[in-house]
């Protein structure tokens, strides 16, 4: 009898060896093929080419607004309506920082005081119907000092009459629009005031 025989598994195991009283192991021929698997495996673990680890794309941290911020200033009485513009403006990303005062007289003041530290506004949003002084007030006001000249006008009104218009556009505003009724409305409007924070803003849309 061989020292090393072939012994197929009972039902109760299939990888069990069986003793001989000599001590000699009877395998079973899974065994052998396991085995035979298992240094296959190893084998080409270690023979295996080392692949490079993937690449992780690290996030970049996101750096600050580089875009210069122009000064707008709001003239109105309406809180309410100086908070849309400021939302329309921040909608559509316009690189902006939003100043108001409430009526011509605070606005007159405010102008004359930047005029002489020579830093007046990127444009000025100007409503007509404001207590103490008017749109129109505060427009001959920067027409008669060439403030008109330097800083674009635009009116922002509920009137809808032609001869405020053109009272207007004569006083030197670059347009006037009448308050539109809905958030993406003005924000639609407000896109149009890009045109006024470029270094050569005379003219613009009227």
């Amino acid at each position: 009898r061989p020292a090393c025989t072939p012994w197929l598994p009972g039902p109760t195991s299939l990888l069990r060896a069986r003793h001989e009283p000599t001590g000699t192991i009877l395998a079973s021929p899974w065994s052998a093929i396991a085995s035979r698997r298992c240094a296959s495996f190893h084998h080409s673990l270690v023979n295996a080419p080392r692949r490079r680890p993937l690449a992780t794309r690290i996030e970049e941290p996101k750096s600050p607004m580089t875009a210069t911020l122009h000064r707008i200033l709001i003239v109105d009485d309406s809180p309410g309506d100086i908070e849309l513009v400021r939302i329309a403006c921040e909608m559509s990303a316009l690189p902006v920082v939003i100043e108001s005062v409430s009526d011509g007289i605070e606005a007159m003041r405010w102008l004359s005081t930047a005029a002489s530290d020579k830093t007046l506004p990127a444009m000025v949003l100007l409503d007509l119907n404001m207590p103490r002084a008017n749109g129109f007030e505060v427009l001959d006001f920067m027409c008669v000092r060439h403030l008109v000249d330097q800083v674009p006008v635009v009116v922002l009104s509920t009137s809808r009459q032609l001869e405020d218009r053109r009272r207007c556009l004569a006083l030197g505003a670059r347009a006037m629009h009448s308050k539109p009724e809905s958030i993406q409305d003005l924000r639609r409007l407000v896109e149009d005031f890009r045109v006024y924070l470029t270094p050569s803003s005379v003219g613009g849309p009227a």
